[in-house]
């Protein structure tokens, strides 16, 4: 097969490298991987799609692992990992005189590289080395960290936020630690790291940075990111008339969807949690859905005791559990008006929605869906 030319490692330590204009960074936990600091179009795979070969050094067991990740990314992006052996560019290799997890993959160069598994297999660690390979840094080390998380100084900016809210859950994130320590109320250390492949967030990313299409083209957008409500998805309306659109926020360790109104061209958002409703004052930490491709995103009947399968998730549980975009049928003052809001599949029987200052639950609702 011949000599693999491989991106550099590094391991512990507390400096910053770069090489061939990419910034690399330091981690506690060993080495990791450095991503362009603002990913070029070019570094993306064309088309989504990874050609990749299995080295020999993979058995069985691997080869079902490596499996069960690409079923992760094919079920929930439209990234396809296509095995092609002699015309591959990336090479999976089990190294087992290793001890740890690490990878020699990052971004499409247009040659070959190598993604390299030592002793720590699963398929969750799998999906992250993977998601290096398809450009993407560690959550920890994103430009805004410095308002989700305390990390000693040992966490290097690697990336931007792709537009898209913090996710402690996402499976780019560390587990949490002494020195990556999550800051937000609602937040424990064994709430970090993604336990069930990519996580919503992850998806959305991936979807967004691919530009894929049809039921995966929805985006979560910040309000700076808009153009006034162009293909903003409304999601009802005050009694007075007064729209409300779609938004979601993080609250005390949940991503919860809810209601956005926009004021003099002033966004914001208001979710239901605990009991309470929620407003959320900063632009930089709720985002609005977008339906950019005209997609048949649409309004289903709820409750039945299941959510619908192609319903829009809008975030998760501090558990985990998917959140997914739902509208109440409220009485207000008489007058019974759509607003948006949040249902999961373990209470699918009801919804919640946020207004006069408490979430309030309602059993007439509809869920958002696409197709």
């Amino acid at each position: 097969m011949g000599k693999l030319p491989t991106i550099l490692l590094l391991c512990f330590g507390s400096t910053v490298a770069t090489q061939n204009g990419t910034l690399f960074g330091i981690s506690p936990f060993g080495p990791i991987i450095g991503v362009p600091v603002s990913p070029a179009p070019s570094r993306f795979w064309p088309g989504g799609r990874v050609a990749y070969q299995i080295d020999a050094s993979f058995d069985s067991t691997d080869r079902a692992t490596l499996a069960a990740a690409i079923a992760d990314y094919h079920a929930k992006t439209c990234i396809r990992w296509v095995q092609a052996n002699e015309a591959a560019h990336v090479v999976f290799i089990r190294n087992r005189a290793g001890s740890g997890c690490a990878s020699t993959a990052s971004c499409y160069t247009g040659g070959r590289t190598t993604a390299t598994f030592e002793t720590c297999v699963s398929r969750e660690k799998m999906v992250h080395e993977m998601g290096h390979v398809l450009c993407f840094g560690h959550e920890q080390n994103r430009n805004d960290k410095a308002g989700w998380i305390y990390d000693c100084g040992t966490e290097k900016y690697e990336h931007l936020n792709f537009g898209h809210l913090y996710d402690y859950m996402s499976i780019m994130h560390y587990g949490c630690w002494s020195c990556i320590a999550p800051t937000r109320e609602g937040v424990s250390l064994d709430q970090c790291e993604s336990r069930d492949g990519l996580s919503i967030l992850d998806a959305e990313k991936i979807n967004d940075m691919y530009n894929c299409g049809g039921c995966q083209s929805y985006r979560f957008r910040f309000p700076h990111m808009l153009s006034g409500t162009t293909n903003v998805v409304l999601g009802g309306s005050e009694p007075s008339g007064e729209p409300y659109y779609v938004c979601r926020a993080f609250v005390k360790g949940e991503i919860v969807s809810g209601k956005s109104v926009v004021r003099g061209g002033v966004w914001s958002c208001w979710v239901p949690h605990g009991g309470s409703e929620y407003g959320v004052p900063n632009q930089e930490e709720f985002e609005v859905l977008t339906n950019p491709a005209n997609v048949n995103l649409r309004w289903v009947a709820g409750g039945g005791g299941a959510v619908p399968g192609n319903a829009i998730a809008s975030g998760r549980t501090a558990n985990g559990e998917p959140v997914y975009v739902s509208r109440c049928r409220a009485n207000i003052n008489g007058q019974l008006v759509n607003i948006p809001g949040k249902v999961y599949k373990s209470r699918a029987g009801e919804a919640f929605y946020p207004y006069g200052g408490a979430e309030v639950k309602c059993t007439v609702f509809d869920v958002l869906v696409c197709g």
